[in-house]
């Protein structure tokens, strides 16, 4: 743990309100390591911007907002590269039963929370769509923060979709 303090330390000069979750052992794996969306490492030639390490097959990134946006990506790529529309496809994707999910619970949590179906086409390149897809998934993988409220501030979850959707946009 002395590296994680290390690196932490260092993190402190450039983001400082990063460094309570790198130190902070009690907190959700998602939160010490800036990714509030749990994504697994998707080996060398795909690391994610902003990706420091990993752990335990989840990666590690340098700030939360690097881990918002890595989030929004993914849930854009979904859509885009492979063609899932519906909550249910986004979600066994992205929550598979065979990674240990409770997908259908999961799944019909989310749909819940959009106010669709879960399977209603839903468009991720729009920015309240995702917005809100984003903050549910965060609910979901690593729960409310203090006096239960969200862990991450609308100015992060906003930066982070307008930013995961410039970097679709360009790639089109």
């Amino acid at each position: 743990n002395m590296l994680r303090i290390e690196e932490a330390s260092s993190t402190l000069q450039n983001n400082p309100a990063s460094l309570p979750n790198q130190i902070n052992a009690s907190a959700p794996m998602g939160v010490r390591n800036n990714n509030p969306g749990n994504l697994r490492t998707l080996g060398r030639q795909n690391t994610w911007q902003g990706q420091i390490g990993t752990e335990n097959g989840f990666s590690i990134f340098d700030t939360p907002e690097s881990g918002l946006r890595a989030l929004g990506v993914n849930i854009i790529s979904q859509q885009i590269k492979h063609n899932k529309n519906t909550i249910a496809e986004i979600i066994e994707t992205y929550a598979p039963q065979s990674a240990h999910n409770d997908t259908a619970n999961y799944t019909k949590e989310v749909a819940k929370a959009l106010g669709v179906g879960i399977n209603d086409p839903i468009e991720t390149l729009d920015a309240d769509t995702l917005g809100a897809l984003m903050r549910i998934i965060i609910r979901c993988e690593v729960g409310l923060g203090t006096n239960k409220i969200d862990r991450y501030t609308d100015e992060q979850i906003n930066n982070a979709v307008t930013s995961a959707i410039k970097y679709h946009q360009s790639r089109q």
